[in-house]
């Protein structure tokens, strides 16, 4: 046998097969002592198992019943499920026949050691100790007469509901008219045919009924199926907490073994019974329900991306027009920086200048002086921004060569013209 592998290379990823596997060996070491224990214990024993009508699940045979109620005839899946793990573990097994609920309330008070086909549910756990492995799940199907359209719950309203009296489908169906806020007339019943034959003879509008149950009981022809299932139910082996725990030890055993086997009593019985391993399927309906939804999301999910694409190319599209847009204020505020700093020293440069300088327009007239300016003219900024250049220079004989003197080499001599 080899362990590992001679090239190591990191640990070696298990298939889910070989995991399947490996859980099935320890599920079989943790409960084969104890499995081995209660077989020891309890070969020979007698066990009083309760037995109630759901055919063809569980029926028992009017014929074999004696004046106790009790009976070795019954026949259907469960109790030929039972006897073949009863064989194996040398049990002496004794029918009693009774209705759902006298088989639970006998199973509480000690009257019974084992309920066949119980159903699996949280308030009953309380009391009661289930089987780890479901033996076979079940629901409730709805039907209506063939006048009737019945689709949806809401179709309920104001019609006569059919239900079996000790049903736990009947307290569920309550309960989903009640939350729909729906308004029905319940009617009871002892059993699953008497709702087909009120059905048939119109005393009711729809029936609830186990799917099982309708495989093997007569609908009438005017009776129909309707798409409407609810209240999905694991049918377990159970005994009272506290007492023939044993019993579901030896039963979680056989049952895990059974049922993994594909040629096993198990797969074989419900061949015989129903043509193929019943596992639980969903109707069509529901299938292509999926699938539309499935690929609904699919489209969903495909828009999204496709949205977010879009979305992160706007965005870097917007992001770089942002920083294009930033960089070009960058730019501008450090010319508009760069044209006030010219600005100053061209003003700073003008102003004090030890020559005088004047700014003019092509006809002479003073636009700006700067300080040496006034102070070579002698006159103040806002008397020179009043004149022209050509006024500076006075044409009265006496004031003539006042420029001239003051700024010799820039004027020239006056014309004679002028002088005279």
């Amino acid at each position: 046998m080899c362990f590992g592998s001679r090239n190591s290379r990191g640990p070696r990823r298990q298939s889910p097969g070989r995991f399947l596997a490996n859980l099935d060996i320890v599920f079989a070491l943790i409960t084969l002592p104890l499995m081995l224990d209660a077989t020891t214990c309890l070969a020979g024993k007698q066990v009083r198992v309760g037995l109630y009508d759901l055919p063809p699940l569980s029926e028992m045979s009017p014929a074999g019943l004696n004046a106790a109620g009790d009976t070795q005839e019954a026949s259907g899946l469960l109790p030929a499920l039972l006897e073949a793990i009863a064989d194996k573990a040398e049990w002496d097994v004794i029918y009693l026949s009774c209705s759902r609920r006298e088989c639970l309330e006998s199973l509480s008070a000690g009257s019974l050691d084992l309920l066949v086909a119980a159903p699996y549910v949280k308030d009953l756990a309380r009391t009661f100790a289930y089987t780890r492995e479901t033996v076979i799940p079940t629901w409730a199907q709805v039907y209506a007469h063939g006048e009737l359209s019945v689709q949806s719950w809401f179709d309920f309203n104001g019609r006569a509901v059919g239900v079996v009296r000790d049903d736990p489908y009947n307290a569920e169906a309550r309960a989903v008219i009640e939350r729909f806020g729906l308004t029905c007339k319940f009617v009871e019943f002892k059993g699953y045919q008497e709702i087909f034959s009120a059905l048939q003879n119109s005393w009711i509008d729809v029936g609830v009924v186990d799917r099982f149950c309708a495989m093997s009981l007569d609908m009438g022809a005017d009776i129909l199926r309707t798409p409407i299932i609810f209240a999905p139910i694991e049918l377990r082996f159970a005994v009272a907490k506290g007492q023939n725990e044993e019993l579901i030890a030896t039963l979680d055993y056989h049952l895990h073994s059974l049922k993994r086997e594909s040629s096993s009593v198990y797969h074989v019985l419900l061949n015989q019974r129903f043509g193929q391993s019943q596992q639980f399927r969903l109707p069509p309906w529901v299938f292509w329900g999926l699938s539309f939804a499935g690929g609904f999301l699919v489209l969903l999910v495909g828009a999204n991306l496709l949205m977010r694409q879009r979305v992160s190319v706007k965005t870097a599209e917007l992001a770089r027009s942002n920083e294009d847009l930033k960089n070009e204020l960058i730019l501008r505020r450090a010319a508009e920086n760069a044209m006030l700093e010219s600005n100053r020293r061209f003003h700073a440069l003008f102003e004090f200048s030890p020559d005088a300088i004047f700014l003019q327009t092509v006809e002479g007239r003073i636009l700006d002086c700067n300080i040496a300016a006034e102070t070579l003219t002698e006159y103040g900024k806002d008397e020179l921004l009043q004149m022209s250049i050509p006024g500076l220079i006075a044409e009265d004989p006496d004031d003539h060569l006042k420029i001239p003197h003051l700024w010799p080499g820039i004027f020239p001599p006056p014309s004679k013209q002028l002088r005279a």
